[in-house]
């Protein structure tokens, strides 16, 4: 049986040292990064539909084992004490995401293998700067874009909690303007949202003023969800009160600004599309319409089992529901989707429109308008003059891009906002 000593005696323990060194600093800073921009590693590849390589992301805490194993071996020789420090360290901000715990660990590991460095010929020594540099400006440069996505947010109090947004203001406002609020996808953000749709664009062209709300999560910048009340999900699970958000997010900007309270809407994706649902289902007074896409207004535990769906809601409103009908994620015709989180059924996509369309007491014919790409039926008649629309989308999935590919291809629009917009006007 090979003793470990025999195994340590055979390897080049300083190289050992500076590559888990090296190791730990990398998984570090990718760490720093992932807490302050996670939206744009998960968020990024879930919102372009990359499931696949989002799900692959989160192998990184696994890293964490290969850390601790580290710290095991270099505690065995002498000197290295500092050493397996920056391996612990590094291990503990990869559970927490991001922290104290990196720089600490870094100037921990330098210290512990001082005494092994002039032991390293030159060449490889120059390596371990090069890579010691570039991991310090990654790890600066997260730090940076951590600061300014703080510094972009706005915030409101709800019931002791910090929640906060985005927002952007037309640059000439001379009159009352429309509000229109977006709300992100599970495990997304106000900035994963902004970033990859056109509505800040649009708003300054057409004259409206854009908010974009933020979810919750474990982490303050990424993985945020909504707690829709039909979903397992962490707002969920934790009784997050986002409706009371929106709603005093709705009073706390028209008081701000002027705003056209005639002219409010709400839309919302996937997951987001699913609390526009129940905002609307609760509080249908304070909007004009929504526009959910990619979503279901309910879901049911069990294949056969009754649906869990919205309330409803105490009166009318108008809704126009997008869909792409090749969505995997929330099939359009309903049943079984794809899921993060164990099996989740969803209602179809006709359901959902029903739901409203009886709700209103719109004409039960619809006025159909449609081209190869895009079919738009629309249930007139409604009570205090409501209608309800489900613009299908026949070439799409569940992503926004995609989706946004596909009403391009059809030459009525330039993208999805401005399709959504032009729906919301006839509210």
């Amino acid at each position: 049986m090979i003793e470990l000593d025999e195994v340590e005696e055979k390897l080049d323990l300083p190289m050992i040292k500076i590559l888990a060194f090296l190791l730990s600093l990398i998984s570090g800073s990718v760490l720093f990064l992932w807490g302050g921009i996670g939206a744009g590693l998960f968020g990024f590849f879930i919102f372009f539909g990359r499931p696949v390589a989002a799900l692959a992301l989160l192998a990184i805490p696994l890293f964490a084992i290969f850390v601790i194993v580290g710290s095991i071996l270099i505690a065995r020789g002498d000197g290295t004490l500092g050493g397996s420090v920056v391996i612990v360290f590094s291990s503990l901000s990869i559970i927490s995401g991001f922290s104290i715990w990196i720089p600490v660990g870094v100037t921990g590991g330098f210290l512990g293998m001082s005494q092994e460095i002039r032991d390293v010929e030159k060449d490889k020594l120059i390596v371990l700067v090069v890579v010691f540099t570039l991991c310090s400006m990654a790890f600066s440069g997260g730090l940076l874009y951590y600061r300014r996505l703080s510094s972009e947010y706005e915030y409101l109090e709800v019931n002791g909690t910090e929640r906060k947004y985005l927002i952007e203001v037309p640059s000439d406002i001379s009159e009352e303007v429309p509000l229109l609020l977006a709300l992100h996808g599970g495990g997304g953000s106000a900035v994963s949202f902004r970033r990859n749709t056109d509505f800040d664009v649009l708003a300054e062209e057409e004259g409206f003023i854009v908010v974009y709300p933020d979810g919750s999560g474990r982490h303050e910048h990424h993985l945020h969800t909504w707690n829709t009340g039909i979903t397992d999900t962490y707002a969920d699970r934790q009784g997050v009160e986002d409706v009371k958000f929106l709603s005093l997010l709705i009073d706390e900007l028209t008081d701000r600004y002027e705003i056209d309270g005639s002219s409010i809407y709400m839309i919302g994706h996937s997951n987001g599309g699913k609390m526009t649902y129940r905002f609307a289902s609760e509080h249908p007074e304070k909007l004009a319409g929504i526009a959910p896409s990619s979503c279901s207004l309910g879901v049911r535990e069990e294949e056969d089992a009754p649906p869990t769906t919205v309330p409803e809601p105490p009166e009318p409103l108008s809704v126009i529901h997008i869909h792409g009908k090749e969505d995997k994620t929330v099939p359009y015709h309903g049943g079984e989707g794809r899921s993060i989180r164990g099996t989740r059924y969803d209602i179809s996509v006709n359901e959902s429109v029903m739901f409203w369309v009886e709700h209103n007491d719109c004409d039960k014919e619809p006025m159909i308008e449609e081209d190869r790409e895009i079919e738009v039926k629309r249930y007139l008649g409604g009570e205090d003059d409501t209608q309800v629309s489900l613009v299908t989308l026949n070439e799409a999935g569940h992503f926004w891009p995609d989706m946004d590919k596909n009403v391009r291809a059809s030459e009525a629009y330039h993208g999805l906002e401005e399709l959504i917009w032009h729906e919301l006007k006839r509210c």
